[in-house]
């Protein structure tokens, strides 16, 4: 690999003033070229960097009948079309081409489809390519109706996940309105228990205290503030026993 990359070079002539057909490998990225006429000096490369130059068409390039990968990445290049015909003159065995950031390439700068019908269209008419800005090529994307194909099965599969999706949202809601019916329930039933305690309880300490003050009254021969006493107890334990049943 011949390195001349990053070198501000308007032209080879200032390295090279004849043939070079030892050299298979030249890197040129990075610097001013805008024509491709003084390549004809390395008429065996198999593979040629142009990245980040000035060029925007190929029609001064020669022929590189043994050229296989070609990267002209942020060129200048602007026709489709006629970039397609010259390749397929000038370099007829390639297999990996690299288009990205010119303004034929669409891939960062357009829609998904128009880079889509960029790719198939490249595909379609240089049928050596096995790589194509970095992506694999398959063979079936020469096919203009491919990617038609491909967009109606994810339609298809969105729909049908789309249909799902209320389904599942409608038994997250159920489920959800069933834990809090459970909640509920299980603290009503605390509640009763509770009052169900406090009312043993009260009873418990009402009888106890009934007790004491009956024996007491017996002994105080009846007096009225211990009958009073008692009624009292009495009718508390009543109040106590309607707000528990509640």
């Amino acid at each position: 690999m011949i390195a001349l990359a990053g070198q501000k070079l308007k032209t080879l002539s200032e390295h090279y003033q004849e043939a070079q057909p030892q050299i298979l490998h030249l890197d040129l990225s990075g610097n001013f070229l805008k024509s491709g006429s003084e390549l004809g000096l390395f008429p065996n490369l198999q593979t040629l960097i142009i990245d980040n130059n000035y060029f925007f068409n190929l029609n001064d390039f020669p022929v590189l009948p043994n050229l296989k990968t070609f990267s002209a990445n942020k060129n200048n290049f602007n026709n489709l079309e006629i970039f397609i015909q010259e390749c397929q003159k000038k370099f007829p065995n390639l297999i990996h081409l690299s288009l990205i950031k010119n303004p034929l390439c669409p891939m960062l700068a357009g829609e998904e489809g128009e880079y889509q019908r960029y790719r198939t269209e490249i595909i379609r008419n240089i049928k050596t390519l096995q790589n194509l800005d970095g992506v694999n090529v398959d063979p079936r994307e020469a096919n203009p109706n491919y990617f038609k194909k491909i967009y109606f099965q994810l339609s298809q599969s969105n729909k049908r996940q789309t249909k799902k999706a209320p389904l599942n949202i409608i038994k997250n809601i159920k489920n959800q309105e069933v834990k809090q019916q459970n909640k509920e329930v299980k603290e009503i039933d605390l509640q009763r228990t509770i009052n169900y305690d406090i009312k043993i309880n009260f009873f418990c300490y009402c009888e106890v205290f009934k007790f004491l003050i009956r024996n007491f009254y017996y002994s105080s021969k009846g007096s009225t503030n211990t009958y009073s006493i008692l009624f009292t107890c009495e009718s508390g334990y009543n109040k106590v026993d309607a707000r528990t049943r509640k």
